[in-house]
């Protein structure tokens, strides 16, 4: 099972791989976007750490030294199969990521891939037996001493899960600081004439949607501000400490922006202005950001056509 689900992930990333390479925008392959490169990267890892240990595994089974005691290499095949199904299932969504649209179609065999790859985590041993069973010989194989051991390290996350009504208003507030986040981009943008998403691409590459990052250099929030440069624009919003107001740096950034696209004449220039990398002939930033903005649309798209599907019933 573990050799299968690998088989089936190395051939979802060779056909994502050839894809990439064909696939072109804003005049270049996708393969050239450090994001794909990312995905590709972290696929071939996975792939190659679930074919060591199924062969690993397997070297167990075959050695002399351990002769037919199946006992001896259960946890290791069960490792195996719970790590590779799993592993496959990413690198299929992720090889569909890197389809975009078409990856979803039928016109491209990555979605059957997955679909095909979904039920092996279940038969053959779910991998929740396979998990109970790899702790249960291993940790009670010891006279309970690693299980109790394995117990007192897990005690303060069960204990922490248990707290049902915390996990949910921590969710719910979750959601909430998203929606806002996501409103203020829109209000920002539309405020100074920009389009949405790609204020919302600029949040991504620049800090990851993360409020509170902070750069070696002092940029500062989700646009990623360097207070020194824009005092002025701050002093409308009650100065620097409004930068770790997601909703101030947003408006903040996105007048920046606007300015720089105002001032050069075109977004790529003014995307490399924002980032400070005006004399990048290849304007790499500009491209992260706007295959980032595509990104972004191909999700809007897709929740919009899954939303419409479910409205319709077809």
């Amino acid at each position: 099972m573990a050799a299968l689900c690998t088989g089936i992930a190395q051939v979802s990333m060779d056909k994502a791989v050839r894809y990439s390479r064909e696939r072109r925008a804003f005049g270049q392959p996708i393969s050239a976007f450090q994001l794909t490169k990312e995905k590709i990267a972290d696929m071939a890892t996975e792939i190659s750490a679930a074919r060591a240990l199924y062969l690993y595994a397997s070297s167990l089974r075959d050695s002399s030294i351990l002769g037919d005691e199946e006992e001896e290499f259960a946890s290791e095949a069960a490792q195996a199969k719970i790590f590779a199904t799993e592993m496959s299932l990413r690198v299929c969504d992720s090889a569909i990521q890197i389809f975009g649209g078409y990856g979803y179609t039928r016109e491209y065999p990555v979605e059957q891939f997955y679909r095909d790859n979904r039920l092996n985590p279940i038969h053959e041993g779910t991998n929740g037996i396979q998990a109970l069973d790899l702790l249960g010989r291993k940790a009670l194989g010891s006279g309970g001493k690693a299980l109790e051991l394995l117990v007192r390290a897990m005690r303060p996350d069960i204990e922490a899960a248990g707290r049902a009504e915390t996990l949910r208003a921590y969710s719910a507030e979750l959601g909430q600081a998203t929606e806002r986040m996501v409103g203020a981009a829109y209000s920002a943008a539309r405020d100074v004439g920009l389009d949405p998403l790609l204020v919302l691409a600029v949040i991504s590459v620049e800090s990851r949607f993360n409020p509170i990052a902070e750069s070696v250099m002092g940029a500062k929030g989700l646009m990623q501000i360097i207070p020194k440069y824009h005092q002025a624009k701050l002093v409308a919003h009650g100065g620097e400490a409004a930068l770790w107001d997601p909703e101030s740096n947003i408006y903040v950034g996105a007048r920046i922006l606007q300015e720089y696209v105002y001032r050069t004449g075109t977004l790529e220039a003014g995307l490399q202005f924002y980032n400070g990398a005006f004399a990048d002939s290849r304007a790499q930033y500009a491209q992260r950001v706007m295959a980032e903005r595509e990104r972004l649309l191909e999700v809007v798209q897709g929740r919009g056509a899954l939303a419409a599907v479910a409205l319709h019933g077809g």
